[in-house]
């Protein structure tokens, strides 16, 4: 399915075990989603990075089946492969194939890079 996620049950990849439309039209998010994080703080809220540069971070909303996203972080230098939030929930760090380095990112008001 197209503009869609599709998680899958590891132990029988063969199909996916939900599927939940995306707002992609206003995001501009695009590729593959490679790595999908929960908020530690709001479980109605994670990021979503993608091999195509960029990390979506989207609530969920109760009143629609479509996720939408509350910011779009584009441009990054690498295809991100592995998210983590800090333990309080305002920090995002990013990482990815052939990057040197790990960035991080505070989500609170500005979603600007901090390190």
């Amino acid at each position: 399915m197209k503009r869609c996620m599709s998680p899958f049950v590891l132990s029988d990849a063969t199909l996916p075990f939900l599927s939940f439309g995306m707002n992609v039209y206003s995001t501009g998010q695009k590729g593959i989603i490679s790595e999908l994080r929960f908020n530690p703080q709001r479980t109605d809220l994670y990021a979503a990075g993608s091999y195509a540069h960029s990390i979506g971070l989207y609530a969920e909303h109760e009143a629609s089946a479509a996720k939408s996203c509350l910011m779009h972080i584009s441009d990054l230098p690498f295809g991100v492969t592995c998210l983590r939030w800090s333990p309080c929930g305002n920090m995002l760090w990013a990482g990815g194939r052939k990057a040197n380095s790990i960035m991080c990112y505070d989500i609170r008001n500005t979603c600007q890079e901090v390190g």
